[in-house]
């Protein structure tokens, strides 16, 4: 399935990058895994109301989320944050 990362998504992305260039590879590997096959089970690991989608991911013993939602033939990530911030 496509990805395409809201803008907002995508400067959060940006900036664990600048940050912590590991810990955004390691977030960035989720999407891969909305790519590849969106019924994975890491692809959706908490839904919600509405159909978003959550997947956690620790980076550094802080757990981040990437909430996304499919929209017809692609997903789009919606945010990209500390699972705290949510």
């Amino acid at each position: 399935m496509k990805v395409e990362l809201d803008p907002v998504a995508s400067a959060q992305l940006d900036a664990l990058y600048d940050r912590d260039p590991a810990g955004g590879a390691r977030v960035d590997e989720c999407i891969d895994w909305i790519e590849a096959d969106p019924m994975d089970p890491r692809a959706y690991r908490r839904m919600f109301s509405g159909g978003i989608r959550a997947i956690s991911r620790d980076v550094n013993g802080t757990p981040w989320i990437v909430l996304w939602e499919p929209d017809g033939e692609i997903a789009v990530v919606r945010a990209i944050m500390p699972d705290a911030q949510l």
